[in-house]
């Protein structure tokens, strides 16, 4: 059975890609992103590579949903930068064991700082509310705003299963399946309740075809029903 990787904690895979994914608001990135990864690997490693992992499953799962093009551009960016605001803020973000969803404990404040942060920056505007939104829940109990089900934009729905399900695992070892199996149970469990179920289901069959790909950070022996 083929065994996932876990994905380089930089951007060399990214930089390889096909040049037909490379729009604008990619290139700007690559313009900054050597300066961004010395301050944010300065500041929290874990977060940033964590962040990156978040960036590339989002664009995956998209790909999965069927967004294209600049959509899944700003899908892919807003994943990298959806912590930002903790970063800069300092703010850590505890892994949480697999099997309990976790929730922000700062009502949303590192949301607003990191919507401030890229709003400052027009080219990076489009993504303000998918880092503004990415902790909001399909039932309405989310932060900052309380919004809920399509009220939510899409790609800040798709973050919200991918940011979960990295936290979930958190940093299990290589051949640690159960982990992993039991984040995906409770992403099936918080369907309709905290994430949108289309959105999980789509991240489900993201993950069974990383099987190929290859980029995903998962083990074999994957549950990977509805």
């Amino acid at each position: 059975m083929t065994t996932l990787v876990r994905p380089t904690e930089n951007l060399s895979y990214i930089r390889e890609e096909s040049p037909s994914h490379s729009g604008s608001l990619r290139a700007r990135l690559h313009e900054v992103m050597p300066l961004l990864e010395s301050m944010s690997g300065l500041a929290d490693p874990l977060l940033w590579a964590h962040s990156l992992r978040v960036g590339k499953m989002a664009r995956e799962t998209g790909e999965v949903i069927g967004m294209r093009g600049g959509d899944l551009d700003q899908l892919e960016v807003a994943g990298y930068l959806h912590d930002i605001g903790r970063i800069i803020g300092g703010e850590a973000a505890p892994a949480r064991p697999a099997g309990h969803p976790p929730r922000p404990t700062d009502n949303g404040a590192h949301c607003l700082r990191a919507a401030k942060i890229v709003s400052s920056l027009p080219w990076l505007t489009p993504i303000m509310p998918m880092v503004l939104f990415h902790h909001e829940y399909w039932d309405g109990s989310g932060v900052p705003a309380g919004l809920r089900g399509e009220s939510i934009p899409l790609a800040a729905r798709i973050i919200a299963v991918v940011d979960a399900f990295d936290r979930m695992i958190g940093s299990s070892a290589p051949g640690a399946e159960q982990p992993i199996n039991k984040a995906l149970e409770t992403l099936r469990t918080e369907r309709g309740r905290l994430y949108d179920p289309e959105v999980v289901n789509a991240f489900i069959d993201a993950c069974s075809l990383s099987l190929t790909r290859k980029h995903l950070w998962g083990r074999p022996h994957l549950d990977l029903q509805y």
